[in-house]
């Protein structure tokens, strides 16, 4: 009897559960997992949330006005091309040549 007393003698303790799930006949409701077309639905949902998302931004980016400095340069390129273009038609090709 000495060998045997530092022996555990309660029954096993099984991890988890509640003690109903314990009893013999008791169908524990499991939990269910998603399955690979519901993920893969969600992916493209999120995925094309995303997509608009993107969308919406650049077509708000797109459509801002020019800011004060773009249009000063705009301004300050077509005077400059203006004026090569008069200057441009106010002499012939030989004329220009001539006064070089």
């Amino acid at each position: 009897a000495g060998k045997y007393d530092n022996v555990i003698k309660s029954g096993l303790k099984l991890k988890g559960g509640d003690k109903k799930s314990r009893e013999i006949g008791v169908k524990v409701a499991k939990k269910k997992k998603k399955s690979e077309q519901d993920a893969l639905a969600e992916q493209l949902q999120a995925s094309a949330d995303l997509e608009l998302q993107e969308q919406s931004e650049l077509i708000k980016g797109a459509t801002r006005g020019p800011t004060a400095a773009e249009k000063a340069f705009q301004l300050a390129r077509e005077k400059r091309t203006g004026g090569r273009i008069a200057e441009a038609i106010q002499y012939t090709h030989r004329q220009r040549m001539d006064k070089l």
